[in-house]
């Protein structure tokens, strides 16, 4: 079965373009993507459907200290 996207595509703005109020905008968005991505897989949890697997981090980092 395959779902909609819903995610907000954030546009890129030039540094110059950007004011306080498009960088708060931007963080927003990004908010809203990930409160979606959250609620999308709950719904799904809930219909017994394929979620996003969880993934640990990698700890490829940590040996190469």
């Amino acid at each position: 079965m395959k779902t909609k996207t819903w995610k907000i595509q954030i546009p890129l703005f030039e540094e110059r373009e950007r004011t306080p109020l498009v960088d708060k905008l931007i963080e927003l968005l990004k908010e809203q993507n990930r409160r979606m991505d959250i609620l999308t897989d709950e719904i799904k949890r809930l219909k017994d459907l394929k979620t996003k697997p969880k993934l640990k981090p990698s700890k490829l980092k940590d040996s190469e200290k």
